[in-house]
C-alpha cells in the first residue's frame, strides 16, 4: 500500500474535493429564456412546379456540362504541355493539349449560348 491509496480510494483528493472537472463551476449554465428570439422564415416552394416546368434539370445539365468540360480540359492542356515539355514528347502532348483546348473551347461557347429560362 503505498501513500495516498487511501485517497485514491474514496475518490477525493485535499481535503475531500472531488478530481474530476465540473463544467458548471466556469460560468452559470446559459438559460434559453434570456437569449433573443429568432423567426427563422420558411423555404420558398420549387420552382420546378412553375408554368413551363424543367428549366432546373436544364440549368443542372448545363452546369455539369460545363464543369466537366472545364475539368477535363484544364486536365488535358496541363498533361500535354508536360508531357510535350518534360518528357519530350511534342506529337502526344500536343495532341492531348489540343483536346484539352477543344474540351475549354465547348465549355466556353456553352456557358455563353446558355440563357436562363
Amino acid at each position: 500500500m503505498s501513500p495516498g491509496d487511501e485517497e485514491k480510494r474514496d475518490g477525493s483528493w485535499f481535503g475531500g474535493e472531488s478530481h474530476e472537472f465540473d463544467p458548471n463551476s466556469v460560468e452559470p449554465p446559459l438559460d434559453d429564456a434570456a437569449g433573443p428570439s429568432v423567426d427563422i422564415p420558411a423555404a420558398p416552394e420549387s420552382s420546378a412546379s412553375a408554368p413551363g416546368g424543367g428549366g432546373d434539370a436544364d440549368v443542372a445539365r448545363t452546369f455539369w456540362l460545363v464543369v466537366v468540360m472545364v475539368n477535363v480540359g484544364l486536365f488535358g492542356l496541363t498533361v500535354g504541355v508536360l508531357y510535350a515539355f518534360i518528357r519530350g514528347q511534342g506529337q502526344f502532348g500536343g495532341a492531348v493539349a489540343m483536346v484539352g483546348v477543344a474540351a475549354l473551347v465547348v465549355a466556353y461557347r456553352r456557358y455563353r449560348a446558355f440563357r436562363r429560362p
